[in-house]
């Protein structure tokens, strides 16, 4: 199988979904830990917490969202990583093999990275690219 890569067309395309999809991440992620929080700060548990439970059922599914966009799209898709959210786009960028970078509250794909060096390596996307 070839490897395939995004074009920024297709990564623009998806914009609005996946910030949709990154801000219910964020919220989730957010809402579960103050859950946790609270749940330690009794002594005594009661057993399992719904809400905690529920929340954590609907962050399983946001991500799964992700993925399964992935999978319709091209194989792989995105690769979401770290919190804030970061996805990045497999693509060749100024010839080079490497990845569209998107990270939670950014307004559009305006960064890429070589394979080698990551997020640090970041750069602004030309003009016109």
């Amino acid at each position: 199988m070839s490897k395939k890569f995004f074009s920024l067309i297709e990564v623009n395309r998806m914009l609005p979904f996946l910030k949709s999809t990154a801000r219910e991440i964020v919220e989730l992620s957010r809402d579960i830990r103050s859950l946790e929080d609270d749940r330690k700060g009794h002594k005594r548990s009661t057993g399992e917490d719904p809400q905690l439970r529920s929340k954590q059922v609907e962050l399983k599914k946001c991500v799964g969202d992700l993925e399964r966009l992935g999978c319709e799209i091209k194989n792989p898709g995105p690769l979401l990583k770290g919190e804030p959210p970061l996805l990045d786009f497999p693509a060749v960028v100024e010839g080079k093999e490497g990845y569209f970078c998107w990270q939670y509250g950014e307004e559009s794909i305006e960064y890429w990275h070589d394979v080698e060096s990551g997020f640090a390596g970041r750069k602004r996307l030309a003009v016109g690219s």
